[in-house]
């Protein structure tokens, strides 16, 4: 007990789906901004629609794909705009530029939310929010996987899905590889370089180590 199981989910004909599987930020993001393995996410949630698995997602993610936008949309404006940071300012581009042009980027990141929003609804026999664990559940199930090394965003998403009896998450990222008896699976070379091939998922366990 205490260990995680990585599978590859790219080129892997031998892959077992999990029945159900809890959804991480950045593979959703990942399609939001067409980067290096969207093809791989979608075509994960494709045939886990064709073979009747449910996908889940919680209100922090969504919580963290808002974040995400926001900062996207104002790097992308920045750029747009020809704005040149000052590097004496120990503050990132896109922060630099929200405070000196007072823009707002408001109306721009609740229409692309808008479409995340339909982007998980549109299949409803595939993707379902999870509700949020009891305030002082979710702290303790979170405090557990931050022992372990995992960072308190990451060890949210994991409490959430401990919480609804959920050991499968597919992520881009590499921590979640810590989460002990866990199923992680992922397409990238962060996750895939952890895998362990030829192991049979680990059933859930009530009981974090």
């Amino acid at each position: 007990m205490g260990q995680s199981y990585v599978f590859s989910t790219t080129n892997n004909p031998s892959l077992i789906y999990p029945d159900i599987a809890y959804v991480d930020t950045n593979a959703v993001v990942e399609i939001i901004f067409n980067r290096t393995f969207q093809s791989q996410v979608t075509d994960f949630f494709m045939e886990s629609a064709k073979r009747n698995n449910i996908l889940v997602y919680s209100d922090h993610v969504l919580d963290e794909i808002i974040d995400c936008l926001q900062t996207e949309i104002l790097k992308e404006e920045a750029t747009a705009n020809g704005f040149v940071p000052n590097k004496s300012l120990k503050m990132p581009l896109y922060k630099q530029y929200e405070s000196s042009s007072g823009v707002n980027v408001g109306p721009k990141v609740s229409s692309k939310f808008c479409e995340v929003v339909d982007l998980l609804g549109a299949g409803s026999n595939v993707f379902y929010k999870l509700e949020s664990p009891p305030a002082h559940i979710l702290r303790f199930k979170t405090d557990r996987y931050i022992h372990h090394g995992i960072s308190p965003k990451d060890a949210k998403h994991l409490a959430i899905a401990h919480y609804h009896k959920i050991n499968n998450i597919f992520t881009l990222d590499g921590g979640m590889t810590k989460a002990p008896d866990f199923n992680v699976y992922g397409p990238n070379r962060s996750v895939t370089k952890h895998s362990t091939s030829g192991n049979s998922p680990l059933a859930f366990s009530d009981v974090i180590p």
